[in-house]
């Protein structure tokens, strides 16, 4: 998880450093993936197993 988690945190940072102009849908969802993440770390969201 952890190695999946530096992963995201790469691409996410990569697209944030060339801003895709035109998205498609799997950059939606490893975006929202990775904002339920940084919630998940920062304590703002609790994730029930």
């Amino acid at each position: 998880m952890e190695i999946r988690y530096h992963c995201l945190t790469y691409l996410q940072s990569l697209k944030e450093i060339h801003e895709i102009d035109s998205p498609d849908e799997s950059d939606e969802l490893e975006a929202e993936k990775i904002g339920l993440e940084k919630a998940a770390a920062t304590g703002d969201l609790l994730i029930s197993q």
